[in-house]
């Protein structure tokens, strides 16, 4: 038992390597250090990297449960303290940031910010139908809402008889029915519910590898054929689009969107085939798990950061990521290790 155990905690501190390097890789994609050359290619990924973070997500939420036990309340407690908190002073110093662009105050724009608070944000440059953009152009915030989306769709779901893999069929009915209304009626609520399923991912993962210590693809064949079925389905408005005449680009709906889905198929194959050959990740990755513990910081404030620092250092990306890295490290400790801390020892569940 103990052999196991410790192989276990191994493949977890694994998955905090990842989301370390994960954050990591976002903000540089922000800093754009390199955007005309074979470097900047490499670095173009930061929307695949996200969609990393949501299966991440969803194998340690399920992960968390390792008992079986799952009490609603106790749970919706546990999320919000984790997300809002640190969200809403995200959002404050967003402000704050766009204050020192302007060199003065910057407009409140009253309806964005409600839109943020609940949890309704997106990028409309990118997606149809977004009823609220991020922030203060604070991008990195949209794929906060998908997650809180998908931790309050996970009650429901855990509420259900655990038989065989009728989780998955609701997962899949969510998702398919918020693709098909998306493209009747696009809008952001139908969005988050059809990527329910990529966040799903990562909780069927992390049920098998708590059964049996293992991934396989005979266990993952219905998730992957899922998935695959909501890949292909995304080339339909990709087709319409390209027949109505109108441009394609990769970064933009509904390319985007077929990025995703596709990204996460890859991303599944690639834990599955990571586990099962036992391959040995490097020392030096490793290394990446002492971002872990910040991570959430270092994704929510590095842009307003980053933005400020543009304003007073022009045209010099490497220089602006250098600038940038001790101070958004330093804010991400802060909101992590002191400020979320702080609220967790008074606000105990």
């Amino acid at each position: 038992m103990g052999i196991k155990n410790a192989a276990e905690k191994s493949k977890l501190a694994v998955l905090e390597a990842v989301r370390g390097f994960a954050a990591l890789y976002v903000f540089i994609h922000h800093a754009h250090i390199a955007p005309n050359n074979y470097l900047g290619m490499l670095l173009y990924f930061g929307q695949e990297v996200v969609i990393l973070f949501f299966l991440l997500s969803g194998f340690v939420i399920d992960y968390s449960l390792k008992n079986g036990s799952f009490e609603a309340k106790k749970y919706f407690k546990l999320r919000f303290r984790r997300i809002y908190p640190i969200f809403l002073m995200a959002l404050i110093l967003s402000y704050i940031a766009a204050c020192l662009i302007h060199k003065g105050w910057a407009s409140v724009y009253p309806s964005q910010l409600v839109g943020n608070i609940l949890m309704l944000q997106d990028v409309s440059a990118l997606k149809r139908g977004v009823w609220f953009d991020t922030y203060q152009s604070n991008s990195p915030l949209w794929s906060l809402s998908y997650e809180w989306c998908f931790y309050l769709l996970f009650i429901p779901i855990m509420l259900l008889p655990a038989r065989g893999k009728l989780h998955l069929f609701v997962v899949f009915l969510i998702s398919f029915f918020g693709w098909l209304l998306y493209q009747l009626v696009p809008n952001p609520v139908a969005l988050f519910f059809s990527y329910f399923i990529i966040w799903w991912a990562g909780v069927e993962l992390s049920r098998e590898f708590k059964l049996s210590g293992n991934l396989t693809f005979l266990n993952q064949r219905i998730l992957l054929g899922a998935l695959l079925i909501l890949v292909m389905l995304q080339l339909i408005p990709i087709f319409m689009f390209h027949r109505a005449g109108i441009h394609l680009q990769l970064g933009i709906d509904p390319v985007l969107q077929f990025r995703h889905y596709a990204v996460t198929v890859l991303f599944v194959i690639i834990a599955i085939f990571w586990q099962s050959k036992k391959i040995k990740i490097p020392k030096w990755f490793m290394g990446f798990s002492y971002i872990a513990p910040i991570s959430y910081g270092i994704y929510i404030m590095h842009v307003p950061i980053l933005n400020v620092i543009h304003k007073f250092v022009l045209e010099r990306s490497i220089i602006i990521f250098l600038i940038a890295i001790p101070i958004v490290f330093l804010f991400g400790w802060l909101l992590e290790s002191v400020y979320q801390k702080s609220i967790n020892k008074h606000w105990r569940i």
